[in-house]
């Protein structure tokens, strides 16, 4: 009698997991993720400040916070800062200068699995100059280095109204 009681609560247990798993997190899994992010973009059409060669590497500064909706989707907000002064040549041949641009983004996230995901998000840039919306879509791998804690290698594209920006990052992340 108590080994099929206990078989039953077996039963019970592993149905009640896998359907909590089919549902998404598990409860006792991180929800929230939070990243700080150091990089490069490249900005095709930036010029620098004494006029020199087209093409304009920026160093950039970032803060990520996530929020994991289900097994495979979070929700984000990506913050950049740009930490340098350059222009940017238009399409009518004018120069327009850009000054540690600050870009904030809400985006969504589809995880193939836990180390790799994919994200595309709205919001703007914001200059003293002018500011621009952008469009971002954007790909990272994760590396776990401790429990909740992870280096990430990140790569993302920007769409703006003027110009088009690369980036790559690398960042460390905590889970909580």
């Amino acid at each position: 009698m108590r080994t099929l009681l206990f078989i039953m609560v077996l039963i019970g247990f592993v149905n009640e997991t896998s359907a909590q798993e089919e549902q998404g997190l598990l409860e006792n899994e991180k929800k929230n993720e939070i990243s700080v992010l150091m990089g490069y973009a490249f900005i095709k059409r930036g010029i620098g400040i004494a006029n020199e060669n087209k093409g304009q590497l920026v160093p950039t500064i970032g803060l990520d916070y996530s929020r994991t909706l289900s097994k495979k989707f979070s929700l984000g907000l990506i913050t950049d800062i740009e930490l340098s002064s350059y222009f940017i040549e238009t399409n009518n041949q004018t120069q327009l200068k850009r000054e540690n641009a600050i870009v904030a983004i809400f985006a969504g996230i589809y995880k193939f699995n836990n180390r790799w995901d994919i994200e595309g998000g709205y919001g703007i840039e914001i200059e003293k100059n002018e500011s621009f919306q952008v469009m971002r879509l954007g790909t990272s791998y994760k590396i776990p280095i401790r429990k909740n804690w992870g280096v990430s290698l990140g790569m993302s594209f920007d769409i703006k109204q003027k110009y088009n920006s690369l980036s790559f990052a690398v960042g460390f992340e905590k889970a909580f």
